[in-house]
């Protein structure tokens, strides 16, 4: 009843041995409180962007996109292109420019640089281009993989018949997919070749080789990397709660004051609080 009778600004007598929890019943709003605002000034200064096709629906509807395709001939995507039926798909085919697969680098630059441009790609060829060709910053990725995919390809290796390592491969293969060890090892890869990709863009910048992509990529990441409009840091936290700790210390002492050292105050005691409460309130 406790946070009840706080809502209505009934002055509940607090039993003493829930004094300690009435007390970290109070901190713990206060740390909702400031979170709560700083989440909310967050939402209100950063920046709207522009809302980018996250699914195959979502790029058959925004008619505006120009739509890249990698061709390899004779390839799953190739195929599924070749056999499918589906109006939505079918529009999408329609408005894709065929690339050959020489100009993959180039193609995902041009795709990273030019608005309104989307481009199909394997998820683990392609995230290995943009780790190596198009990463400048760890932190800035300049192209946003979609959420759902047009298709799954699943990829196997065989043996030969009767083999006696079809049971132990199946089981050690089973049990690093389970642990996640292939995720981590892809993660790791990329780690290695965004390393090499962020030493090449950084000779390009040197070199002042303003001619290729390369050097438009960097310009693109380091003014994502420099804008004017930051999240809250720890500081801004700081300052609140120590300008809230301030302000409960001369509120204490207020109340020992006029608790033990001015008679005939007991009575008033409650009222002093509330407006040193109320007064460090407002700057925090």
């Amino acid at each position: 009843m406790l946070p009840v009778g706080i809502l209505l600004q009934i002055a509940l007598k607090i039993p003493t041995r829930a004094r300690g929890l009435s007390g970290l019943f109070l901190f713990y709003g206060i740390i909702i409180n400031t979170f709560f605002n700083s989440n909310l000034m967050s939402f209100l200064t950063l920046p709207e962007l522009e809302h980018v096709p996250e699914t195959p629906e979502e790029l058959w509807k925004m008619k505006e996109y120009d739509i890249k395709y990698l061709y390899f001939p004779g390839s799953a995507a190739d195929l599924f292109f070749s056999h499918i039926k589906s109006p939505m798909y079918l529009d999408i085919k329609n408005r894709m420019k065929y690339l050959p697969p020489s100009a993959t680098i180039q193609s995902m630059m041009e795709t990273a640089l030019v608005p309104k441009t989307a481009q199909f790609h394997y998820d683990l060829i392609g995230q290995m281009n943009v780790a190596q060709n198009l990463t400048f910053h760890a932190g800035f990725i300049p192209m946003k993989m979609s959420r759902t995919t047009i298709f799954n390809l699943f990829l196997g290796f065989l043996l030969r018949k009767y083999s006696k390592l079809t049971e132990t491969v199946s089981y050690n293969v089973g049990k690093l997919q389970n642990s996640g060890h292939f995720e981590k090892w892809f993660e790791q890869t990329l780690d290695i070749v965004r390393g090499g990709g962020i030493k090449w863009l950084k000779k390009v910048k040197a070199e002042d080789r303003r001619e290729e992509l390369g050097y438009r990529i960097v310009e693109l990441a380091e003014e994502a990397m420099t804008s004017t409009t930051k999240p809250f840091a720890l500081m801004e936290f700081g300052l609140s709660f120590c300008c809230l700790a301030i302000g409960l210390f001369f509120g204490f002492a207020s109340f020992l004051m006029e608790r033990f050292l001015i008679p005939g105050s007991k009575n008033q005691a409650q009222g002093w609080l509330s407006l040193w409460f109320l007064s460090i309130k407002i700057p925090t």
